[in-house]
């Protein structure tokens, strides 16, 4: 004993015999509501002692005494409500004690010698006395000494509820526990215990016939008829024995076959079963003979088929049969049959009227249930009513194939199908409404129909019993595990007996139950969140890394969980343990869904890419029954926004959009000045180039005048030099001069035209330096000599050349010593050159009139010239040095300039040097200076320049032949003759350039061309080209004069075919030069 004060064990001795057997062990022990103690011993059996007299009572096994305990290897030792002693044995089952009487009563077990060891007994709070022995757990039966076993899993032998069964316990809610060795525990469905439960057994003697149960039927006497696939069963309800009844052939004792599809008893007694394959019997027990009705060939009166699927009487007397071949009526006093076919087009496909069921209702109709639908006969003309399945009609019956019918206590009609479910007819309009597995049917399959006495409609189906509530149209579905011999229910096989029980038949056996005695499970189960897992994996408290729950789920009621965990799970249980298999779920995640989620079966809610925010998960749960909980188990869920999801995020954007939206503006805001402007822009630019082409177009027509008068003009002054009339010679030189500034006008204007449009392009080679200055001294000597001017080159000890174009590089030279010599009225003009690392820079000196310091930011504008340039009677355009500046700059130079007022200017550029520095390098080639470049004379220049050269002398060229003078303006082919026919030469003239070519061709005596080329008809260059095709350049040179200067990228001129190019005006000396050169190169 343990004293709970002092906490300390002492040993109590209570039965010397038992403590002389030191190895005996007590397994149990217990009071009695007398205050008694009973102690279960191993090998000593059970001992009583009364702690108020000493006294021990022994109860030990005698072999010769069927009184005395069954072993006394007593294991458990319980005391019931009726202070009835119960000892459980070691193999030997268990003992009933009346302490009073000392009298025992065994019940042993049957089956096993395992369930024979009992090791523990209950008595729960109705009464019922729970074993738990080595194999299941059982309640027992006091009164009939038997034991209804609990085994839930035939075909696994291992599962929990097939082993060693160490306790059974009652909670607070009535549910009984099993305790199982090694390991499990279960909760025993009590109510299995009202299903009574008949099967096949081989080696007992009082059995149902093997084969599973097709049909049952209670006769008047109260038994029951069981139709078996292997016999028929009759079974004496008052008894328990059993009588089967198999075929034997030539034997109408016996049924003609074994497969019993139906069965009846009719009002005179007899017993009619359908035997598949084998036709109809009936059956007298009165002389215990089987007549058999068989279809005959050619026989219409016989029975139609060989399997009776159904056979009923009805209210009339007659017998009706459902055959697989049709329907028949029997005559009893005829002894015949009348067979009955509905139309053709009643009938299926394949005109096979293949009956299952037949029946009648209280309206006296009969019903025949078919493959082909389902047929109402009228038995008065034979005509048939025909329902069947129909897709556009919803309203038709849900399956065409009909195998159970039943007209219940309120008159409705049920319609059982094969695939399609119940179906509940209103016989008034021909519709039916449906009832399937959605509304919580276990099967579509509905086999057989009744009603039991509370108004309940029982359906067979292939997935076990459901009782159906037609008031509450709702479902309680029972199984195997709720203690029914099987799930699957045969055709037609269920019954109600007069008592009121139910008679059910299966693959396996035959079942009998009382309705009442199922007892509702009411209990509201509550509902608890048992995992959460986030991408199928569950999710640990305080995970490391992933802190998405501090507490178990359970618990907890808040999860936080990232964006990016975007599969996330919750398992979920209804605390419910009787069938929990048939709990119900239903769940919704609040914010991101209002209706409730019902998935049969499963206990998982899965969700995938749920939007940041904030969720309630919710589920509610139910019982086996369909009881549910009102209130929901929860948890809260917060999914994090991603950072660019987050307020500051859109508050960056909002920023970020106000922002375009103002750049987005403001652009659009400029973008349409732009374009305003642009739109001046190039409005003007287009008249800009208007003005340009109209320049470029009408130069010619401007320069060819001005030549001719230039021509003109000089040749007169060389004419009449010697005269003596100064009068008449300053007018002509006021005639050139004049001439001279406006064709340097044009080309200045020409020049800065080409400049600003980008459309003067350079032909950079490699030019000697000093052979450039040289060249420019040469021209301007006489004009720099007229005005007292010296000229002076300081080169470099080295020779040196620059990467320019030759001719705009002697323009550059040409306008800055004439800008020079214009602006100087005593003194040197000095160009010098200082040589760098890849530079070399010329600077060109004056002694003139200065620039003021003021003014030197704006000499090399365009039309600018110095306020004093008038006071100096220095004439200009003003566009020489803003020219020049930009042909610097073509170059990747700059012109640069120093002045003070009165000692003179200093202007600087800088050229790129040849890598190759050496001017002995560069081609021996010489070019010609062109007069355009030339700056503008005064008059005494001009008659110095005229009137003092050798080369215009009369007569100084001696030629053989002729020279041709081609040009379509007179006065420039007059010129042009002057100039050669006052060196004596030979002339012929033409205006175009077809009279040339056919002048060449009929003339051998010519011996040069100089030609203009812009002419009517064919140019001065077509002209070329022909006459190439005849004579060489060495044969006849050709002379090449334009207005205007070729386009730069025009063919080298030798390749074109002409020798020489002048552009007008064209000095005499140069013209006469040049013809003295090829001449002599002809004749050489």
């Amino acid at each position: 004993t343990f004293d709970t004060r002092s906490k300390q064990f002492s040993v109590t001795p209570i039965d010397q015999a038992v403590q002389k057997q030191k190895a005996s062990i007590a397994w149990d022990l217990t009071f009695d509501q007398s205050g008694r103690l009973w102690v279960a011993y191993e090998n000593l059996g059970l001992s009583c002692f009364d702690g108020v007299n000493g006294e021990i009572q022994r109860y030990r096994h005698d072999t010769e005494d069927v009184s005395s305990i069954s072993s006394n290897n007593v294991r458990v030792v319980y005391v019931d409500s009726k202070n009835r002693i119960w000892a459980g044995t070691y193999g030997e089952g268990l003992n009933l004690i009346d302490a009073n009487s000392d009298q025992v009563v065994r019940f042993p077990h049957e089956n096993s010698e395992k369930s024979g060891v009992i090791w523990s007994v209950l008595e729960d709070n109705e009464g019922r006395f729970w074993v738990g022995d080595g194999e299941s757990v059982s309640i027992l039966n006091v009164e009939s000494r038997s034991f209804r076993r609990f085994i839930y899993s035939d075909e696994k032998p291992t599962s929990p509820g097939n082993f060693v069964v160490n306790i059974v316990y009652e909670d607070n809610n009535g549910n009984v526990w099993a305790g199982y060795f090694p390991s499990g525990v279960d909760i025993v469905d009590a109510q299995a215990s009202v299903f009574n439960n008949f099967r096949y057994r081989r080696s007992s003697p009082n059995t149902i016939a093997d084969g599973g149960v097709l049909a049952t039927f209670q006769d008047k006497i109260g038994n029951l008829w069981v139709g078996a696939g292997l016999g028929l069963s009759y079974l004496d309800r008052k008894t328990g024995k059993i009588s089967n009844f198999k075929h034997v052939k030539n034997n109408t004792s016996t049924p003609s076959g074994n497969t019993v599809l139906s069965v009846i008893e009719d009002s005179k007694d007899y017993i009619w079963l359908g035997i598949w394959n084998a036709g109809l019997n009936r059956y007298d027990r009165n002389t215990k003979t089987f007549d058999y009705f068989l279809p005959i060939d050619g026989d219409e009166t016989s029975i139609p088929g060989r399997e009776p699927w159904d056979v009923i009487e009805d209210s009339r007397g007659d017998i009706w049969v459902a055959t697989e071949k049709g329907i028949a009526k029997y005559h009893r006093q005829q002894k015949r049959f009348t067979r009955y076919t509905p139309p053709h087009h009643m009938l299926a496909e394949s005109d096979s009227f293949y009956c299952r069921k037949a029946y009648e209702d209280r309206r006296q109709h009969l019903w025949f249930g078919c493959a082909s639908g389902l047929y109402l006969l009228d038995r008065e003309n034979g005509n048939f009513t025909h329902y069947k399945h129909e897709d556009d009609k919803p309203t038709s019956l849900s399956d065409s194939y009909v195998i159970s019918m039943f007209e219940d206590s309120k008159n409705r009609f049920w319609i059982g199908t094969s695939d399609g479910g119940l179906n509940l007819m209103d016989r008034s309009s021909g519709t039916f409404s449906v009832f399937s597995i959605k509304d919580g049917l276990a099967n579509k399959t509905v086999a057989g129909i009744v009603e039991d006495s509370s108004g309940f409609i029982w359906l067979a189906t292939n997935k076990g019993l459901s009782q159906f509530d037609p008031e509450s149209l709702t479902f309680r579905n029972y199984g195997r595990r709720h203690g029914l011999i099987d799930n699957l229910f045969n055709r037609d096989s269920i019954s109600k007996t007069r008592s009121g029980e139910l008679v059910v038949g299966s693959s396996k056996g035959m079942t009998i139950f009382k309705p009442e005695a199922l007892k509702s499970n009411r209990f509201e189960p509550p509902v608890v969140i048992t995992d959460f897992k986030i991408f199928n994996e569950s999710h640990p408290v305080n995970a490391e890394g992933e802190p998405v729950l501090d507490e178990n789920i359970v618990k907890a009621r808040q999860i936080h969980l990232e964006h990016w965990q975007s599969v996330f799970s919750f398992e979920f249980s209804a605390l419910n343990y009787i069938s929990p298999e048939d709990n119900q779920f239903k769940y919704r995640l609040l914010g991101f869904e209002e209706e409730w989620r019902r998935d049969v079966g499963s206990r998982l809610a899965t969700y995938t890419n749920i939007d940041p925010g904030e969720y309630t998960f919710q589920v509610l749960g139910s019982n086996n029954e369909g009881v549910w909980n009102p209130e929901p188990a929860w948890i809260k869920i917060i999914i994090s926004p991603p950072f660019w999801k987050t307020w500051w995020a859109y508050v960056i954007y909002s920023c970020a959009v106000i922002v375009l939206a103002f750049l987005l503006v403001n652009y659009y805001r400029r973008k349409v000045e732009f374009d305003k402007q642009k739109f001046i822009n190039t409005q003007l630019l287009n008249m800009d180039k208007i003005k340009d082409e109209f320049l470029a177009s009408t130069s010619h027509e401007l320069r060819t005048p001005l030549i001719a008068m230039i021509g003109l003009s000089d040749t007169l002054v060389s004419e009449y030099s010697d005269a003596g009339d100064k009068n008449l010679l300053e007018k002509l030189n006021i005639i050139s001069l004049s001439g001279q500034r406006l064709c340097h006008l044009i080309n200045d204007i020409l020049d800065y035209s080409k400049i600003k449009e980008s459309r003067l392009e350079l032909n950079i080679t490699s030019v000697s330096i000093d052979r450039v200055v040289e060249s420019v001294f040469s021209l301007l000597r006489l004009i720099a000599e007229s005005k007292g001017l010296a000229l002076k080159y300081s080169p470099i000890g080295q020779k040196y050349c620059v990467q320019a174009d030759d001719n705009r590089l002697q323009q550059i030279m040409i306008n800055l010593v004439g800008n020079a010599i214009k602006y100087s009225d005593s003194g040197t003009i000095e160009v010098i050159c200082r040589a760098f690392t890849n530079s070399l820079k010329i600077l060109i000196v004056d002694e003139g009139i200065g620039i003021p310091e003021k003014k030197l930011s704006t000499i090399f504008e365009t039309f600018r010239q110095l306020e004093f340039s008038k006071e100096h009677n220095v004439g200009g355009t003003g566009l020489g040095l803003s020219i020049a500046k930009k042909l610097v700059e073509l170059h990747g130079g700059e012109l640069k300039v120093r002045s003070t007022v009165g000692e003179g200017s200093e202007f600087e550029f800088t050229l790129p040097l040849d890598p190759d520095r050496q001017s002995s390098h560069q081609s021996d080639h010489s070019q010609s200076l062109d007069r355009e470049y030339l700056p503008e004379e005064t008059s005494s220049s001009q008659e110095a320049r005229l009137t003092k050269d050798p080369m215009l002398a009369e007569g100084n060229l001696v030629m053989e032949g002729k020279v041709l003078v081609v040009d379509d303006d007179p006065v420039n082919r007059m010129i042009i003759l002057g100039y050669l026919k006052k060196q004596g030469i030979q002339t012929l003239e033409c205006e175009n350039g077809h009279e040339a070519v056919a002048f060449v061709k009929r003339d051998n005596s010519i011996r040069l061309l100089v030609m203009d080329n812009m002419m009517p008809g064919l140019s001065g260059i077509e002209a070329c080209k022909e006459i190439r095709d005849t004579h060489s350049l060495e044969r006849l040179p050709i002379f090449l004069l334009s207005a205007v200067k070729l386009d730069e990228k025009s063919e080298n001129h030798l390749t074109i075919g002409f020798n020489e190019f002048f552009q007008k005006p064209v000095s005499a000396r140069e013209l006469i030069a040049k013809i003295e050169y090829h001449l002599s190169v002809a004749t050489g």
